[in-house]
């Protein structure tokens, strides 16, 4: 391992001159276009333009099972508002209130992916800290339940 740098060193207080070093060789993309950064001699990509920093990130940053488990709840959500509220008020206006309750799943569907939804935006920090099969299994759940208030309302409709 190599000695770290003096306390006076100028690297240590010049993030440019550190970014440059990191770079200088190996191959690292630009994040924004891809273009490959080796040798670069200033604090820009030199093919897209945008500043560039040096960084420490998670290695595994677990994202995918959070959108996963976010896209999961806001189709439920999304269906079971529009679709809800479309039914509620053809039942009410046209039906009568006996109909209305084949639209429970999806008022029931609302308040579940809606609090879901609300959960993941509000602690996806917490989110990230979970073990990876809770993550995974969470983001199942998401989708059983974005996928699964609208095949029920489904059923108790058309039977």
């Amino acid at each position: 391992m190599p000695d770290a740098p003096a306390q006076g060193d100028a690297r240590t207080h010049d993030p440019d001159a550190l970014l440059r070093e990191f770079v200088a060789d190996r191959d690292a993309p630009c994040p924004a276009c891809r273009y490959n950064l080796r040798n670069l001699t200033a604090d820009r990509c030199p093919e897209c333009g945008l500043p560039l920093t040096l960084r420490v990130g998670l290695a595994d940053p677990a994202w995918g099972a959070y959108i996963a488990a976010l896209v999961g709840f806001s189709v439920g959500l999304g269906f079971c508002s529009i679709v809800g509220a479309w039914g509620l008020v053809e039942a009410f206006f046209r039906h009568g209130v006996g109909r209305a309750i084949g639209f429970l799943p999806l008022v029931l569907g609302v308040l579940a992916c809606g609090a879901g939804t609300a959960f993941l935006l509000k602690r996806r920090h917490a989110f990230i800290k979970w073990a990876p099969s809770a993550r995974k299994g969470f983001a199942v759940l998401a989708w059983l339940a974005g996928i699964g208030f609208p095949f029920l309302f489904w059923a108790m409709i058309v039977r």
